[in-house]
């Protein structure tokens, strides 16, 4: 859903009204700052940014690097995601929510990439 901008996917991936995103940023004085957004505003963002080019989709990927299922009702997910030049590490939480997977949970981390 990501690299394409598509709306449709993301929004039947992510639990909307009570999944949020974290991160962690450096605030003005250079300390880890963490931040916290709601899924519809992040898929919002998402969906409405720049589009990738073809070679910039010919770059990125995803992979599950792990996955943890409990009782076939919730789960964590790990996941290396490479966008163009930036890689990053997500780790998803989700909940079989009548009868669907959505994610609740997302937090990351960018690592350099080696391009």
């Amino acid at each position: 859903g990501y690299i394409e901008n598509d709306s449709i996917i993301l929004k039947k991936s992510f639990e909307l009204q009570y999944g949020h995103m974290k991160g962690v940023l450096k605030n003005q004085t250079s300390q880890d700052s963490l931040w916290s957004r709601k899924f519809d505003v992040v898929i919002n963002r998402w969906a409405t940014k720049t589009p990738f080019t073809e070679i910039q989709k010919k770059k990125s990927y995803y992979k599950i690097l792990s996955l943890d299922i409990v009782e076939g009702k919730m789960g964590v997910v790990k996941i290396k995601i490479q966008l163009a030049d930036r890689l990053f590490i997500d780790y998803l939480s989700l909940y079989k929510i009548n009868g669907t997977w959505k994610i609740i949970n997302k937090i990351f981390v960018e690592l350099p990439s080696s391009k």
